[in-house]
């Protein structure tokens, strides 16, 4: 969720700033950032997850909503194109 802040307040911040070229710029940014804060989060959820004596698999849970939601599109017949 602060990673959802963070990247909303930078392109806000490039918005206000004038700043449209830099666009592409921005969103590279954001994803070095997602990255770098990504493989700690998940060390973190690993360790607290051990230490409470549960196995790590228990992590690919909190993917369930949104796999879920993906089958449920998937399953939507598809559009005729003209």
């Amino acid at each position: 969720m602060i990673n959802g802040v963070i990247g909303s307040l930078i392109f806000l911040l490039m918005d206000l700033l004038g700043q449209t070229k830099a666009a592409g710029f921005t969103l590279t940014a954001f994803i070095l950032f997602i990255a770098a804060t990504a493989l700690p989060t998940i060390a973190i959820q690993i360790r607290r997850l051990r230490d409470a004596d549960f196995n790590v698999a228990w992590i690919v849970l909190k993917a369930t909503p949104l796999t879920v939601a993906l089958w449920v599109m998937y399953a939507f017949p598809t559009r005729n194109s003209k």
